[in-house]
C-alpha cells in the first residue's frame, strides 16, 4: 500500500474538490437545461384573464406574457344605412363597389383623396357632412391602394369619431382594399356571396413562434395552447404549427408534441424560414380560420417569409395575424395582409406597425364567435383603444403616427359580413 506524503495528499484532495465542483456545476447545468426543455407557461382559461381598460391595468407579469384581454363594449350606430366611402375613379374598381352598395341597398360617397384625409380639413369636413346626411350603420372604406396608408386610417378614425358626441365611432367600419383589380373584384364577389361559417364548418389552424425559454419567448406558444383548448371546448378540431426562432434553437428549446401539431425551426440566425412544412400544408390549405401569434416585420410573419404563403390556399378563410407589420405599407409590395386577400381570404385582421398580439386580437375573434359582424367587432376594438389611450378626435390629427400606433389595426372585409355563426361551447 502506498502512502502519500502530505503535500501529495493535499494536491489530490484539492483536485478531488475541483472535480467534484465541476461535476456539481455540470449536474446543475443539466437540471437547468432539463427544466428549460420541458417547462412551458401555464395555459389559463380565457374566462380567467383580466379584462383591461383605463381603470384596470394588467399586472407586470401579464404584460410580459401578453396574457390579458382588452375590454370592449357595444356602441350605438348613427342609423341603419350602408355607405361606401371611396376615392376610386377607375371603373374596374367602381363597378364592384356599385354592386356591393346595391346588394346592401346602400350608397357611395366619393372623396378626392383618402390618403390626404388626415392633412386636409376641407376633405374631412365634407366627408363628415356627407356621412351625417347618410346616417350609416356600416361604413365600407375603399381606398385606392396608393391611399391605403397610416394617415388614411387615422384620418378616417377622426372623421368617424367626430360624428359622435362622445368621440367614439358610431358606425361599424371595414376596409375594402386589394393588391390589384382582379383580387379586388374577387373580394367583393366573395363578400356578396358569403354565408357565416357554422360550427361544423370551422377548421382552425393556429401558428405561433417560440423565441426562447423565458416567459416572453414562450408566450406565443401559450396562445397556441389556449386557442386549441378554446376550440376544443366548442367541438372544433384544431391544427397548429410551432416555429422555433434561432434564439430558441441555440438554447435547446424543445416543445412538447400535440395531436395535429407540426414544428419547424430556423437553421441560421440571419435567415427566415423559407418553406412551410409539407406535412402541414394540407391542413393549412383546408383551414377556414387562421390565427397567427408571433413577431414579424414587413417581409416575415412568425419567421416565415411572406412569400412562403404565395401558394397557400386562403379561399373562404378568415385570417387573423397578431404579428407586427402584417399590413405594412412601408415600401413593401407584398404585405402578408395583401397576400392573404389575393389568395382568397374573405376577412383579414392585421396591423400596419407594432401589434399588441393576443390582448387586442382576441376581443375581435370573441366578437365574431358571438356572431357579430366584421364592422361591429372592429368598432368595439377601435373604441376601446381610443378610450384606453385617452385619445380625442383631435389627437388623431395632431399627434404623430407613432403615438397613435395602437389605432393602426386593419380589418379588411365587408363591414356587414358575419364571419362566424354564433358559437356555443359543446360542454354546455
Amino acid at each position: 500500500m502506498k502512502f502519500f506524503h502530505y503535500p501529495e495528499r493535499r494536491r489530490v484532495f484539492t483536485l478531488s474538490v475541483v472535480l467534484f465542483r465541476v461535476m456539481l456545476i455540470g449536474f446543475a447545468g443539466l437540471l437547468a437545461r432539463a427544466q428549460t426543455l420541458t417547462t412551458e407557461l401555464p395555459v389559463p382559461n380565457i374566462g380567467d384573464l383580466t379584462r383591461v381598460d383605463r381603470n384596470t391595468l394588467p399586472s407586470p407579469q401579464d404584460t410580459n406574457t401578453a396574457t390579458y384581454i382588452l375590454k370592449t363594449s357595444s356602441h350605438a350606430t348613427m342609423g341603419d344605412a350602408y355607405v361606401v366611402v371611396t376615392d376610386q375613379t377607375d371603373a374596374a374598381f367602381l363597378d364592384p363597389l356599385e354592386r356591393l352598395a346595391q346588394f346592401h341597398h346602400g350608397s357611395i360617397v366619393h372623396v378626392n383623396d383618402l390618403g390626404a384625409l388626415r392633412t386636409s380639413a376641407t376633405e374631412r369636413d365634407q366627408l363628415i357632412s356627407d356621412l351625417r346626411r347618410a346616417q350609416p350603420r356600416f361604413v365600407a372604406i375603399a381606398p385606392k391602394l396608393s391611399s391605403f396608408t397610416e394617415n388614411m386610417l387615422l384620418g378616417m378614425w377622426n372623421v368617424l369619431a367626430m360624428l359622435s358626441d362622445d368621440q367614439q365611432l358610431p358606425v361599424f367600419p371595414g376596409i375594402l382594399v386589394a393588391p390589384n383589380q382582379t383580387a379586388f373584384n374577387s373580394l367583393i364577389d366573395r363578400s356578396i356571396n358569403y354565408s357565416p361559417q357554422t360550427v361544423g364548418q370551422i377548421r382552425p389552424f393556429v401558428m405561433g413562434q417560440v423565441l426562447g425559454p423565458k416567459p416572453f419567448g414562450l408566450r406565443s406558444l401559450q396562445k397556441i395552447r389556449m386557442m386549441r383548448n378554446l376550440f376544443t371546448d366548442h367541438g372544433c378540431a384544431t391544427h397548429s404549427l410551432v416555429i422555433l426562432a434561432y434564439t430558441a434553437v441555440e438554447r435547446g428549446v424543445n416543445i412538447a408534441p400535440a395531436t395535429d401539431q407540426w414544428q419547424v425551426a430556423m437553421s441560421r440566425p440571419d435567415q427566415s424560414i423559407e418553406m412551410i412544412p409539407p406535412d402541414a400544408r394540407p391542413a393549412l390549405d383546408d383551414a377556414s380560420l387562421l390565427l397567427m401569434f408571433g413577431h414579424g416585420n414587413p417581409d416575415t410573419v412568425c419567421n416565415l417569409n411572406v412569400s412562403d404563403f404565395r401558394d397557400v390556399r386562403m379561399t373562404n378563410k378568415t385570417v387573423m395575424c397578431g404579428d407586427c407589420f402584417s399590413a405594412s405599407i412601408q415600401g413593401n409590395d407584398e404585405s402578408f395582409a395583401m397576400r392573404a386577400v389575393e389568395n382568397g381570404a374573405d376577412v383579414v385582421y392585421a396591423h400596419m406597425r407594432e401589434n399588441a398580439g393576443f390582448p387586442h386580437l382576441f376581443p375581435v375573434l370573441e366578437a365574431w364567435m358571438n356572431g357579430l359582424t366584421v364592422g361591429e367587432a372592429y368598432q368595439r376594438q377601435i373604441n376601446a383603444l381610443l378610450a384606453f389611450n385617452g385619445f380625442s378626435a383631435d389627437d388623431l390629427i395632431s399627434r404623430n403616427v407613432a403615438d397613435a400606433n395602437a389605432l393602426l389595426y386593419v380589418i379588411i372585409g365587408d363591414p356587414a359580413l358575419q364571419p362566424l355563426a354564433k358559437m356555443t361551447p359543446a360542454t354546455l
